[in-house]
């Protein structure tokens, strides 16, 4: 593999390129602060080598050498007492250190900060990449799998690995440092001092590395895997209740459950292996550096060295501790933010919605309610049929249309070519005259659409109805009249809290006819003049259903209706019916001409005693 394709697969770089070009200017900028507070280091620690020596000649009552004393002399402290020297070199000594080391915290939690509320940017980016994608990208990848992208996957690349490499960065330079400053001290204490860590950090890494990352992608598969168990035993409770299998589902989830702990204990437990390896290793370093020191050099040297050594590698030590760990994070990151790459590299060439700040327009003056499709075929990504073939379909404008089949015709594709959610593979499709998108971004809430199962929030039957607007946007005359058509008014009296009254997440306690109804009057909320109905009055009881279909029957002429429907009872005054199989349309006309000229639609008619 080339290095160009290498990197390229890297996932620090990947990572990295996540950030906008501005951002990754001002990287060399933080680099260079971080070189300069690695000095701060090197000073502290050449200060307590240099109390280390002239403490030592304090004792032995001989003059210091000639290096010391030319430092002595440039720092103005020659002529002051020994424990002065020692006090004011010690509180100089505390203080760079300790300086340096509040400095980096604050460079590191304005770093962490800036990344993490940058990572809030990427995430807000790729959901309005999302929102803008068609339905074939959006339902490529389980809801599971996008949530864990488009959150844990992002602040996994923005703290996880580039906040983690910007850190590594930063003790590798303190590391190079003091390794520079060592060298001019004892080349050979410099030398040991590398190679020990060094060596040490090298095994742990290997050991660590590739487990790090098994675990992290293990990890990322397992919480999916259970967060989509979880939902699926939720959502499908009354199943697995008359099927007597809760306790599959409780098995299996504590299974998972089980398997994400193990694995999130391993990962946890490694900075702990690497913390106690390197303590073995300071010790075990300190030893064979006094050994050398006391044997090759006289007493006040080794002592001078050896204090250098020991202040050296409290810094040095923890340094090699966190690149240590960092390179293991980062490697266990590598999996979780693999989804994330994914999504970004699907949503690469997106073209983005433009944000529309102006108010909404109940009105929609100047929308044309009819809609033409010519020669329209599409067909779904890795099929070898065709699931709509060469489609003609008018409606005029107040005009209402049906569209009849059975499972499997293609009906509901039309639907989603006719939103704009699909585009054609060829033929074109219009709305007033413009594509599908063009015309409701044009004139949002102009059309509207209603699926056969009603999405339904957490909040209020008002929040509900007026859904994706804020209350300080309410058009109370519009809601009322949506109500109306919709039949909701007696179910609503029958609740104490009426239109305040509470809203389980989808829905929960709320029959299928009463969250039809109240899907029917969302969908009329925005005074639409185009309505897709996709079998709306399939859980609507009978008397119910009529009220509503002689409610619509009133909009007529003022409202264009496309209907798609398997019980022909609520068509039965369409002014055309078109009837579909295999992708294609076979017949259309009114409910008794289909009835002559079709013997398919003659004989569903016929078993509904129509």
């Amino acid at each position: 593999m080339k290095a160009s394709e290498i990197l390229r697969t890297n996932v620090i770089w990947k990572s990295f390129q996540v950030l906008p070009a501005s951002d990754r200017k001002k990287l060399p900028i933080v680099f260079f602060a971080q070189m300069l507070l690695s000095l701060f280091d090197l000073v502290g620690v050449a200060i307590i080598g240099l109390i280390a020596a002239i403490s030592v000649n304090g004792i032995k009552s001989s003059d210091p050498g000639n290096t010391v004393k030319e430092v002595l002399d440039l720092l103005k402290l020659s002529d002051l007492s020994l424990q002065q020297q020692v006090g004011i070199l010690g509180i100089s000594a505390a203080l760079i250190l300790i300086t340096k080391t509040v400095s980096s915290a604050i460079l590191a939690q304005k770093i962490i900060f800036y990344l993490s509320r940058r990572g809030a940017v990427i995430s807000s980016e790729l959901i309005r990449k999302l929102m803008s994608s068609d339905l074939q990208t959006i339902r490529s990848n389980s809801p599971q799998e996008s949530h864990f992208a488009l959150t844990t996957g992002v602040v996994t690349v923005s703290v996880g690995v580039i906040a983690t490499t910007i850190g590594v960065f930063a003790d590798l330079l303190l590391l190079l440092v003091l390794f520079t400053g060592l060298v001019a001290v004892d080349y050979k204490m410099a030398l040991i001092t590398i190679l020990t860590f060094g060596f040490a950090a090298f095994l742990l890494y290997k050991y660590m590395h590739t487990r790090a990352r098994t675990y992290g992608l293990l990890h990322t598969n397992a919480s999916i895997a259970s967060s989509q168990t979880i939902l699926e035993a939720i959502y499908s409770f009354k199943e697995i209740f008359v099927r007597n299998q809760q306790n599959y589902y409780i098995r299996k989830i504590s299974e998972q459950r089980l398997d994400i702990a193990n694995l999130a204990a391993g990962l946890a437990n490694m900075p702990n292996l690497s913390k106690y390896a390197v303590e073995i290793t300071l010790v075990v370093a300190a030893l064979f550096m006094s050994a050398i020191q006391f044997l090759t050099k006289d007493a006040v040297q080794a002592v001078g060295v050896l204090s250098i050594f020991l202040a050296a590698s409290s810094r040095i030590a923890p340094a090699v501790l966190r690149i240590q760990q960092g390179a293991i994070q980062i490697r266990g990151h590598a999996g979780t933010v693999e989804q994330t790459f994914a999504l970004i590299d699907k949503f690469k060439n997106v073209k983005v919605l433009e944000i529309d700040s102006s108010p909404y327009n109940f009105r929609h003056d100047g929308f044309e309610p009819k809609v033409e499709l010519e020669k329209v075929s599409f067909r779904y990504k890795n099929s070898n049929t065709e699931t709509l073939s060469v489609i003609d379909l008018q409606i005029s404008e107040g005009e209402t249309v049906a569209i009849v089949g059975p499972s499997g015709a293609g009906k509901s594709t039309l639907v989603d070519i006719i939103l704009g959610i699909l585009e054609p593979d060829s033929g074109s499709v219009r709305i007033g005259g413009l594509s599908p998108k063009s015309a409701i971004q044009s004139w949002p809430g102009a059309l509207s659409y209603l699926p056969q199962d009603v999405f339904l929030t957490a909040g209020t039957i008002q929040s509900n109805l007026v859904f994706g607007f804020n209350d300080s946007d309410l058009e109370p005359d519009f809601l009322e009249r949506a109500i109306e058509i919709s039949q909701l008014q007696p179910m609503l009296h029958s609740l104490p809290l009426g239109i305040n009254s509470e809203v389980r997440d989808r829905g929960d306690n709320f029959s299928g006819g009463q969250k039809q109804r109240l899907g029917i009057a969302r969908a009329l909320y925005t005074n639409p003049k185009l309505i897709v109905f996709d079998e709306a009055t399939s859980s609507l009881d009978s008397e119910t259903e009529n009220a509503f279909t002689d409610a619509l029957h009133k909009l007529k002429g003022e409202v264009t209706i496309l209907m798609i429907a398997h019980r022909l009872s609520s068509i039965l005054q369409a002014d055309r019916i078109y009837y579909m199989e295999g992708g294609k349309i076979l017949a259309h006309g009114t409910f008794e001409e289909l009835k002559v000229s079709n013997a398919n639609f003659a004989k569903q008619a016929e078993n509904m005693g129509l």
